[in-house]
């Protein structure tokens, strides 16, 4: 997120250096987004921004403790079942 002058500049998408997203076969990864930064919408993703950037909302632990996680995770990657 981006603000110049008068207006929001918005980049959405996913994040991940995964298959998906490298081979561009990832809809979500390339959303830009302009818009008056008045805008309600500006307003919405300003407030949403703010929320995630400070961990507000944190009310939970994400840490995945079970050991084969991470064989879980390489099996996915390697074969292209992943959805992240």
């Amino acid at each position: 997120m981006l603000r110049h002058r008068d207006d929001l500049w918005v980049n959405l998408g996913s994040a991940n250096f995964t298959r998906r997203n490298l081979g561009d076969l990832n809809l979500e990864s390339s959303v830009e987004l302009r818009m008056p930064a008045r805008a309600a919408p500006a307003r919405s993703v300003t407030d949403y921004f703010a929320k995630i950037w400070s961990n507000a909302a944190a009310d939970a632990d994400f840490a995945d403790e079970w050991s084969m996680a991470y064989w879980r995770y390489r099996i996915a990657e390697a074969t292209g079942l992943s959805t992240f």
